[in-house]
């Protein structure tokens, strides 16, 4: 029960198309040197397009952030934060416990 492939491809096709014209100065295998070399396209955001206006640019661009990401962690400069408690972990005495603070002061709120 086989069709027949020369009535199926006419059942198909729309009768405003010549077969024997679409399929004239065809080549087999066009592209497909492109198809087995692959390719890698990256979508770029329409601002990041226009800081970089060619390929090589962009090229360029990530090529130095590899760079900066194979450079050792201890070359990099640290920032030193400012302790916003100097007094913590300080040693602290008192001379005398019992004696009472600011009792002069507590006179004068009287």
């Amino acid at each position: 029960m086989k069709k027949d492939l020369k009535t199926e491809m006419e059942d198909e096709l729309r009768p405003e198309y010549n077969l024997q014209e679409l399929l004239k100065g065809g080549v087999r295998g066009k592209y497909a040197e492109h198809y087995r070399a692959g390719t890698n396209l990256v979508l770029l955001a329409p601002d990041v397009a226009e800081a970089f206006p060619t390929e090589e640019a962009v090229n360029e661009a990530l090529r130095l952030v590899l760079q900066l990401t194979k450079l050792p962690r201890t070359t990099r400069r640290k920032v030193k934060v400012q302790n916003s408690y100097p007094l913590r972990n300080q040693p602290f005495t008192y001379v005398d416990p019992t004696e009472p603070v600011a009792e002069d002061d507590w006179e004068t709120a009287k």
